[in-house]
């Protein structure tokens, strides 16, 4: 059988795939430790597929149930309230009771344009004390690339979630996801060590006053724990493809390429141009991550299965 984490396989993910991704989560084998402070610490793997690195990250949430960070992850009401970078999201269809397809959108800081991804996503519930969501990017019929965006691909994001205590978790997230376009590689690897400690900061904050919120919001809606609950339409499998609905090698971000000069077909600034014509250097790359709240598109890797943790997509709506 063809892997979950395949990019355009439309499936629901298996018990296999699930420790695959256990075993992701748990390894050490060839990762490198990029940063370890206050209980967080994040992990950098290079892969063949993609020059864009795998990143994972851990964190030790103190004061938050893993029950919790799962409702947070889900809820697309509260994305709705905390998710300044998105501009749309939303479920396409139901391909079983733990997995759909879903668009997101998002802003991405000029010259760049803004991102959007379809994705599939699965997610497990084990005894509510250890969650997974998992997703990669598919193509559905329903959503072909937009003109002023450009589609990012997600090789695979998910995230692992585990109780310690009654008011304690261990929290991790894995992700391969590239922005394509004209942001080059070593920007998003550099800006993805940097933003995901605080990207996680971010997400627990967030997850603190969801208890308070979810009260008055509809508070026994949570079709991701409860199946009968939900109201998508069922796939249509005419619908969907296992090849893109773009050119993968084509880079169409024309106000980039306006102000930057030439970039090329594989996204990496060419070597005549120098770094000038991939966008801002490294230092300047790294400014704005800060003070834009780190929305680089995919630098962020806290996106790609269900929030938006300031520029990746974490998957879809709810």
């Amino acid at each position: 059988m063809t892997s979950a984490f395949t990019v355009g396989v439309v499936r629901p993910a298996t018990d296999e795939d699930v420790n695959v991704f256990r075993n992701m989560v748990d390894s050490i084998d060839g990762w490198t430790q990029v940063f370890n402070q206050k209980q967080t610490s994040v992990f950098i793997k290079k892969t063949e597929n993609t020059s864009i690195h795998m990143i994972k990250v851990r964190s030790i949430l103190s004061d938050i149930p893993a029950a919790v960070m799962y409702d947070v992850i889900h809820d697309p009401e509260y994305r709705r309230v905390w998710d300044k970078q998105m501009i749309e999201g939303y479920d396409i269809c139901l391909v079983s009771p733990n997995t759909d397809i879903g668009y997101y959108s998002m802003r991405v800081f000029p010259p760049f344009n803004n991102r959007d991804f379809v994705t599939l996503r699965s997610w497990f519930n084990f005894d509510d004390t250890e969650y997974i969501v998992m997703n990669h990017s598919v193509f559905h019929a329903s959503c072909p690339p937009r003109k002023n965006h450009v589609r990012g691909l997600s090789y695979l994001s998910g995230f692992h979630i585990k109780q310690l205590g009654p008011t304690s978790s261990v929290f991790h997230f894995v992700s391969q996801c590239d922005p394509r376009g004209n942001i080059p590689a070593w920007a998003v690897n550099r800006c993805s060590q940097m933003v995901a400690p605080k990207s996680v900061a971010k997400l627990a904050k967030t997850a603190r006053l969801y208890p308070e919120w979810k009260k008055t919001h509809s508070p026994n809606l949570k079709p991701w724990l409860h199946p009968e609950q939900h109201t998508l339409r069922p796939i249509n499998w005419a619908d969907v493809s296992e090849s893109p609905d773009f050119v993968v090698s084509e880079i169409v971000e024309e106000a980039a390429v306006a102000r930057n000069g030439v970039v090329d077909d594989t996204g990496e600034a060419s070597a005549a141009a120098g770094e000038a014509a991939s966008g801002p250097n490294a230092t300047e790359m790294s400014n704005v991550a800060e003070s834009n709240g780190s929305n680089l598109s995919s630098a962020d890797p806290l996106v790609n299965c269900g929030i938006t943790v300031n520029g990746i997509p974490t998957g879809t709506e709810g």
